[in-house]
Formats: structure tokens, sequence, C-alpha cells
């Protein structure tokens, strides 16, 4: 069989490098190259004899550099800017790109926990108690019984939300691009299935709309200021797909002026914001959402928990995939798609 050489272009700490040995051990076609030093010239110089490249966020010159590149792996989600320098890549078309969904239980776990601060003002209270203001009102909690929860995706990261939500209703409807009768077939009967092209439609049955789905050239902005005031003034939204997905200024706006209840957000609009007076915020200040009382705010760390190595396992089924000489690899990218 056929020898292939495996670079890790991050510095891969000691449990995680011995999981992936222990589970790859029996494959000695496979050699994995784990850089005790990551820097970017060390990569560089290890690139052109790579057969697989395993990491994040790749520069277009480490793609030029790895001329043997069968394989492109990423551990996490988040397509983006894979698409967006893989276009830019001469040889994109001979290179099979994989991403991963290993987080997806963890980032569920998360999405449900904001839900659930959301609508039982959990933050609110806590600052109460912590101000010294003990029970100064009615409660303002509200139960997820009998809610109508939409789906807007339904990859991984929403199917386990949908699990999660199940003992507290049965009304939920699955808004994806296209009809999946496979997985229609698969669900209960009570589901209700909506198309992009049945957006509105959807948007106007629901209470919680959750949103995890990848920012593509068709999602950026899918939800604005008229999406917004279908969910109207009693609708929760909650976002840990991409921050793009719903239009800043409007979210913001729809907030501010309550035209829905509340929102749980996990992603933002700027990953690189300037600090002023100490402070930074992934946002435009001219929507200050921190400054509102009707949104849970997460710093986009649903997926971060690294301890359950099982996340690695898409990734190390793909390495198999590739020792093995098949071509069934998962979680192909599409680059026309954007996911």
């Amino acid at each position: 069989m056929s020898e292939f050489k495996v670079l890790f272009t991050f510095k891969v700490w000691d449990e995680l490098a011995h999981y992936l040995r222990d589970n790859l051990a029996k494959y000695t076609n496979l050699n994995l190259i784990m850089p005790a030093d990551d820097d970017e010239d060390t990569i560089l110089n290890l690139a052109s004899q790579a057969d697989v490249l395993f990491g994040w966020r790749p520069k277009i010159e480490l793609l030029n550099k790895a001329e043997k590149m069968k394989l492109f792996i990423q551990p996490g989600t988040g397509a983006e800017h894979l698409v967006k320098v893989f276009k830019k890549y001469g040889r994109k078309s001979d290179v099979i790109i994989t991403n991963g969904h290993g987080h997806a239980y963890e980032v569920a776990q998360h999405a449900l926990g904001m839900l659930l601060a959301l609508t039982n003002h959990i933050v609110g209270y806590h600052n109460q108690m912590v101000d010294g203001k003990w029970r100064i009102r009615e409660s303002m909690s509200e139960g997820l019984k009998n809610k109508k929860i939409g789906f807007l995706g339904y990859g991984p990261i929403n199917q386990f939300i949908h699990k999660f939500l199940s003992p507290f209703t049965s009304d939920f409807s699955i808004l994806k691009r296209t009809r999946d009768i496979e997985l229609e077939a698969s669900l209960s009967s009570k589901i209700k299935f909506y198309t992009t092209k049945e957006k509105h439609e959807f948007l106007q049955r629901l209470d919680v709309l959750i949103i995890a789905a990848p920012r593509t050239k068709k999602t950026e902005n899918m939800i604005g200021e008229e999406e917004l005031q279908m969910l109207g003034k009693n609708a929760y939204l909650l976002n840990v797909g991409r921050g793009p997905i719903i239009n800043e200024k409007a979210l913001y706006m729809a907030l501010k002026k309550q035209v829905i209840k509340g929102a749980a957000i996990d992603v933002w609009y700027n990953y690189q914001p300037q600090e002023i007076n100490g402070k930074t915020y992934p946002y435009d200040s001219n929507h200050p959402f921190h400054e509102l009382e009707n949104i849970i705010l997460s710093p986009h760390r649903a997926g971060s928990p690294f301890g359950d190595l099982s996340r690695w396992d898409e990734n190390i089924q793909n390495l198999i995939t590739l020792a093995e000489e098949r071509n069934d690899f998962i979680n192909v990218i599409d680059l026309q798609e954007e996911y």
C-alpha cells in the first residue's frame, strides 16, 4: 500500500498525539508528522513532502508549497476561510477538503444552556442577587413547553439540539436548502419541513428560531429586518451558526425596539475588534449589544471543550479512508456550495 505523510500544522498536545497514534497504529502506511515547533517556516519546509495537511486556516503560501497534497483535513466546522483560500489555489480540483463536526454535541449543549438562560432570565436574576436585590419583581421566566421551534439548517448541531429539546415540545419545523426525502422519512411525521423558498412561511409560525448553518453567499443576511418582523414580538432567536447569517443592524434594532422578545448569540461579526478604552466587542460600535437586556452574549465558545477526544474521530476516520486507499471520505466540502 502507498505511504502517506500527514503533516499537522499546529502544535499537537501530548494527550491528543497519543489518541491519534493509538487509533491509527495499525495503519503503518500513515506517517504522522507532528512538529515540536509549529512556527510558519518549519511548517513550510515540511509541507513539500506532505500528502495530507491537517489543521486550521491555511495560507495560500502553505497550499502552494504542499505540491503532493491529496487531502486537507480541518478539525473544526467553519468552512468560509477554506472556501476562500482554496478558490485561489490552482490545484483545488485535485485536493479533497474535509472539515469536522466532532464538537456538535458540545455546541448543542452550550446552545441549550444559552436558550434556557434567555427564556428563564437566569443572568438577570443572578445580577439582581449580586446587587442584593431579593425578589424585586414577579417571575419573568417563560417555559419552552409546547413552543413552536424551528431549525434553520439541520446538520449535526441542530440534530443534537432537536434531541435535547424533545422533552419540552413536539412542535418542530426544519428549513433546509432543498427537500431531503430520506431525512424526512427518518423523522416524526409531525415535523414540518420547508425549503429556503418557503422561508417566510417557516418563520411566521415559530416561537423560537435556532440557527446552526454555514456562512455562504446564499446564507449571508438571510435573516434581516423583514424576517425578524415575521418572527414577532414573542419570539426568541438563538444563533450558533455564523454571525452574518443575521444582518447585524437588523438584529440590534429588533432587540432594541423589542420587535422580537430576545436572542442568545454565540457567533459574531468582527473577529479582530479594536480595543477601545480597554474593552473589545466583536460588533460595530453603533450596535452596542452589551447594553441590551434581552440578549445572552457568548464569545464563540460553544464548541471549545477539547477534553473529549472523541471529537477527533471523524478526522481519524478520514485518515483511515486514505490509508485504505478508498474514496468514501466524510464531511467533504463543496467549493461551489461553499460548505
